[in-house]
């Protein structure tokens, strides 16, 4: 792997392709999507399409091209499930243990309210909900810094978000 510098942005139908791509080793190789055959870019193109209206669909690029995805969906129609979601991640093999599963998830929980940072320590707070869940030894973490300034949040974006946790 090699150590270019990394873009997380909004999914666009036309990354479908690049998805597909990505998607079918978890599709072929394990039982974690629940599918029998990899959806087609067509298919991917479509998903992305339909989940960005209401929920955030994610993809990290090492220069130029898209090499992760997260995104997350409504878990169910049943009234009591309104504040749940589903959240999948998916990277390629290459780029395994190195970060990007977990940086992918926090900007996904970002997006959905459910995490916030502190604008003045930059420390991740969570939302109640996340409280006593699997994410809450994120609490507390300090957001780090990209070498790269393009990349970096603007402060005003990072207190709206603070306000509404």
């Amino acid at each position: 792997m090699t150590q270019t510098s990394l873009a997380i942005r909004a999914a666009r139908i036309e990354d479908g392709e690049a998805v597909a791509d990505i998607y079918a080793p978890y599709v072929l190789g394990t039982a974690v999507s629940f599918e029998e055959e990899p959806p087609t870019s067509a298919v991917m193109s479509e998903r992305i399409g339909s989940t960005l209206p209401t929920h955030p669909w994610l993809v990290v690029e090492r220069a130029g091209s898209v090499v992760g995805f997260t995104y997350a969906g409504k878990h169910s129609q049943r009234t009591a499930y309104r504040w749940t979601v589903d959240a999948t991640v998916c990277i390629m093999n290459n780029e395994r243990r190195s970060g990007l599963g977990t940086g992918l998830y926090i900007h996904a929980l970002f997006d959905c309210g459910l995490l916030a940072f502190d604008p003045d320590t930059r420390q991740v707070v969570l939302a109640d909900r996340l409280k006593g869940s699997n994410y809450a030894r994120l609490a507390g973490q300090a957001l780090r810094e990209t070498i790269d300034p393009v990349h970096r949040p603007s402060l005003l974006s990072l207190a709206q978000q603070f306000e509404r946790i």
